[in-house]
Parts: C-alpha cells; sequence; structure tokens
C-alpha cells in the first residue's frame, strides 16, 4: 500500500506484479481447468485492492487479452457495513478488527469500482469480510435480507463468502504450507464445519433471491 504512493517504487513493484500476476494466470490456465473466454479473478486476502496491485492485475489482463484470454470478472472486496449495523441481533457479535477490515477495503474499493465499469464489469458487494472466519448461519440470516436489498436496489450482483472446509488435524501436521502462525487454528476450528451447514441452508433458503426482469 505504501508502495502506491511512492514514485520511485510504484513503476518497479507495478511491473514485478504484473510479470508475476501473468505468469501465474498462464500456469492456471495451462490446467485447462479454466474458461479461457469467461476468466474470473480473485486474490486470497483482497490484495488486489491496493491501488499498484490492481494497476499491476489489469496490465496482466491487457497482456493476456492478446492471447485471446478474456477476463468476464474480478472480484469487488466491498462489504457494505449498513446492512449490518442495521441489524441489532448480531451487535454482540461484531468484532473491531473486521470493522476496521471492512472499512479499508470499502474506501479501496471506490477506485477498483471506477475502473471495472470501464471494462464492463459490473462490481459486486461481497458479505464475508465483516463476519470473517465466523460465517454462519446465526450470523449471517438476520442480516442477508438486508444485503439482498441493497444488491437488488444498486443492480449490483451479492457474493458471499464462506470457508467451509475443515482439514483434519493428521493431514495438517504433514503439510508445510499449514504452518503459517493461524492456519492450523483456522483450518481445523469446528467454525469451518458450522459455515458449511451454514452454505447448505442459506442456499436452499435464498438462493433464487433474483427478482424476474
Amino acid at each position: 500500500l505504501a508502495a502506491s504512493c511512492t514514485p520511485w517504487k510504484r513503476g518497479r513493484i507495478r511491473r514485478q506484479l504484473a510479470a508475476e500476476l501473468a505468469a501465474q494466470i498462464r500456469r492456471c490456465l495451462a490446467t485447462g481447468l479454466f474458461d479461457r473466454s469467461a476468466l474470473k479473478l480473485d486474490s486470497h486476502q483482497h490484495p488486489h485492492h491496493i491501488p499498484v496491485f490492481f494497476d499491476a492485475l489489469l496490465d496482466a489482463t491487457a497482456e493476456l487479452e492478446q492471447e485471446g484470454i478474456k477476463v468476464s470478472c474480478i472480484r469487488c472486496s466491498e462489504d457494505p457495513l449498513g446492512p449490518y449495523l442495521a441489524t441489532p441481533a448480531i451487535y454482540g457479535r461484531i468484532r473491531i478488527a473486521n470493522v476496521v477490515k471492512c472499512t479499508v477495503l470499502n474506501l479501496l474499493a471506490s477506485r477498483v469500482k471506477r475502473r471495472l465499469k470501464k471494462m464492463g464489469i459490473t462490481p459486486s458487494y461481497l458479505s464475508g469480510v465483516f463476519f470473517s472466519g465466523a460465517m454462519t448461519e446465526d450470523n449471517v440470516r438476520p442480516v442477508l435480507p438486508g444485503l439482498i436489498a441493497l444488491a437488488e436496489r444498486k443492480g449490483r450482483p451479492l457474493e458471499l463468502l464462506f470457508h467451509p472446509g475443515q482439514v483434519p488435524q493428521e493431514e495438517i501436521a504433514s503439510r508445510d504450507e499449514y504452518q503459517k502462525p493461524g492456519f492450523v487454528e483456522a483450518s481445523t476450528s469446528p467454525d469451518r464445519a458450522d459455515e458449511c451447514r451454514a452454505v447448505a441452508v442459506l442456499k436452499q433458503e435464498f438462493g433464487d433471491f433474483r427478482r424476474p426482469d
């Protein structure tokens, strides 16, 4: 984020990021598992909202378009605070750290939205940052009608971000990538099973919330 405001670093970092992003996307496409004509892009923990990172991502997509690869969607990680703050039932479960995270991402989202619209991509809303790591039915159900109403009023898609995959402790012990602090606790937490149940229940109840044209 600091490099975005540092002229003597920004250009170099932007070029390095663009090269790395293009290389990673090509490697994914080489598996044959992704649609080259409708590629959807995202980043773990949302760093693509950082200005220099987002510029580099657009540089990479422009380069890939010369190879016939079309990007149809880039996640807009804007988790609107209004519906949460208007729902007193969840006040006791609000985490200040997640409010701060949402506020920063939402501020950065204004630039992302403008650039996406220029690309012909409708920016979505994302629910999953405010209750990051705790997208349980008890947390999501009270606020979901407000989120749906906001998305419909603004004519924007609504994306719900869950982490439903719980990893057995014995499997983690043999995998180096899970040694990052916090990953073991997050991956083995019973909350993952709760989020999995929430996905199933809420999808059945709210999955077809869009009104017909």
